[in-house]
């Protein structure tokens, strides 16, 4: 039994990866629409350890300020009034945009509850006893987001509608509606050849 579970996944890879390890089918099961694609062509730093950023915190000063967030920033936060207006306008604008291209909407349907997320995460490190997200953090979080969404269009292009996709999708299918199915029926109704039908279920 899984109560109050929170799940985050921060992982790194590249485009030419992200396609041939992510189906097509999770452009349509809503896995991609939960995820915020940080894109860059290429890094110009070199570091060869890891090392803290000269001027900023500490570890022992970064625990401290993950000590109060944790403490003093439990409990529902709403946006203020000014907040709420324009988020309100860009929702509206959003479910305009998303309706004229379905396309879009496979990743970025859940644009505007990420823009939420971010503005909280920024309301708690301004370290605030209230539970008020500003019309600031609404701001500043959806120009975050909004450019991280256009970057990433380069990563999610490389998701092509190959053979192996296709085949992926429609087991997939047969064994979501199915609940439960012998493998030789599964192997029978996709015709996708054992040795793929392996890999797929090993995916």
């Amino acid at each position: 039994i899984l109560k109050n579970l929170h799940t985050t996944l921060l992982g790194a890879t590249t485009p030419a990866s992200f396609k041939e390890s992510i189906p097509m089918v999770a452009a349509s099961d809503g896995f991609l629409s939960r995820c915020i694609f940080v894109y860059v062509e290429e890094t110009h730093r070199r570091f060869p350890m890891p090392v803290l950023v000269p001027g900023g915190p500490t570890l022992g000063e970064l625990r401290e300020r993950l000590a109060w967030i944790a403490c003093y920033t439990e409990g529902t936060h709403v946006l203020s009034e000014q907040a709420q207006i324009a988020y309100n306008r860009w929702y509206s604008k959003v479910s305009d945009q998303l309706a004229q291209n379905p396309e879009a909407k496979k990743y970025k349907v859940r644009i505007t509850q990420h823009v939420l997320k971010v503005a909280l995460l920024l309301k708690a490190q301004r370290y605030d006893n209230s539970k008020i997200i500003s019309y600031d953090d609404f701001m500043l979080a959806k120009k975050l987001v909004v450019a991280t969404y256009h970057s990433m269009g380069k990563a999610v292009s490389e998701m092509g509608s190959t053979e192996y996709d296709k085949k992926t999708a429609r087991v997939f299918n047969y064994v979501k509606r199915a609940g439960e199915i012998e493998r030789g029926d599964l192997l029978r109704k996709s015709k996708v050849g054992t040795k793929m039908l392996t890999e797929i279920i090993d995916y």
